[in-house]
């Protein structure tokens, strides 16, 4: 086969299959009710890589029509995952292009009695083209986001059904968010390679859980609701300490809270005096974020500090990260850092100053000795 630019191939394929998007509601998470049955199609599924110079083959050959198992040679696929993650073949880590799931199921007699049933996804990264036995029932752009459609008239009931998911991880100009796909000349063909300006790796696949549900003729669909804004509404954020939130209030005379503040650190890495990337500088450096914290809350404009990051997290291959972004106060592990004790101090603190909180956790203050700053009869947990 003639190898085709992809650029141009792809630009043609969005503008052939690209119809008109199934535009979905608030969408309640699903939840067995005394009305609504739920069952979960989480677990292992077919997956089939498309070539990546070819990447619509699936959809003019109508994959969908069949089991994937009888155009393709198959793999289990675990879902929700990130399909990037689970094997240790690098065709399938560094994809770039659509990706094939199906699976069997059955939907029961008793649901097309005054039911209607619906099929809602998680997440799908970036772009999904759902079939129900060989029917588009959904198409859905924007990755990070659940989508679902009714069913109802797809499904046959007391029968074996198929679901068929064609899944789109290329990034181009008009997606979020942004990329680009780029043609790489090598001695053993044409490489397609994905870029992009974000630090993290753009993991792909059916990434959360996938539900049937029911719901009867009639239904609530979703709930919105219209609160009142709090004084302490914090909507802004910064990424400085006092020099920088004092001109950003001077300038737009607004409230400012500081936020993105933190320190790339290696967990298990120490040293004395505080060194980038050691816990004690991350320690350090929250330290005296907080002094500047503390200062600034004096004055009426600032409301509020918000630390950058929970956890851990990958990112693409690159000479500035350690292994991903480990600006983090837990592990990707989820397990804490140093510094990690330093801010619960730190919050149960102003939780205490500000709101007046009276819960002090037994394990908040370590005991020292009698005399010890760190212990005081204030903060002691046996007086509480």
């Amino acid at each position: 086969m003639v190898f085709i630019g992809y650029c141009i191939f792809y630009a043609l394929a969005l503008v052939l299959l690209n119809r008109d998007i199934v535009t979905t509601t608030g969408m309640l998470y699903p939840r067995e009710s005394e009305t609504r049955e739920v069952r979960s199609l989480d677990g292992l599924w077919n997956f089939v890589k498309s070539d990546i110079t070819n990447p619509t083959q699936g959809m003019r050959d109508k994959w969908y029509l069949d089991d994937l198992s009888r155009v393709r040679k198959t793999i289990p696929m675990p879902v929700p995952a990130s399909y990037n993650d689970i094997t240790t073949e690098h065709a399938i880590r560094d994809h770039v292009g659509t990706v094939w799931y199906d699976r069997k199921f059955f939907v029961p007699m008793s649901w097309s009695k005054n039911q209607r049933v619906w099929l809602r996804f998680g997440s799908v990264h970036y772009e999904a083209f759902v079939y129900v036995n060989g029917e588009m029932v959904v198409r859905h752009e924007m990755g990070h986001l659940p989508f679902e459609a009714e069913i109802s008239q797809y499904v046959k009931y007391g029968q074996e059904n198929r679901i068929t998911v064609m899944c789109d991880n290329a990034l181009i100009q008009t997606t979020i968010p942004q990329g680009k796909i780029t043609e790489l000349a090598r001695d053993d063909g044409v490489s397609i390679v994905q870029t992009y300006t974000f630090d993290f790796f753009n993991y792909a696949g059916i990434h959360r859980s996938v539900h049937l549900y029911t719901t009867p003729s009639t239904y609530i669909e979703e709930i919105d609701f219209t609160t009142d804004l709090s004084k302490n509404n914090t909507d802004m954020i910064t990424k400085r300490i006092i020099e920088e939130a004092t001109t950003w209030h001077e300038k737009h005379n607004k409230p400012v809270i500081m936020s993105e503040y933190g320190a790339d650190t290696v967990e298990g890495l120490h040293l004395l005096p505080s060194y980038v990337w050691s816990e004690e500088y991350q320690t350090e450096l929250f330290s005296r974020h907080f002094r500047a914290f503390d200062i600034l809350r004096k004055k009426s404009w600032f409301i509020g500090e918000f630390v950058w990051n929970f956890a851990d997290f990958k990112t693409a291959q690159s000479v500035t990260r350690v292994g991903g972004n480990k600006k983090g106060v837990f592990t990707r592990s989820r397990q804490p850092k140093a510094v990690a004790h330093l801010l619960r101090k730190r919050y149960f603190a102003l939780g205490r100053e500000v709101d007046e909180c009276t819960l002090i956790p037994s394990d908040l203050f370590t005991y020292i000795t009698d005399g010890s700053s760190t212990r005081s009869s204030k903060h002691d947990s046996t007086d509480l």
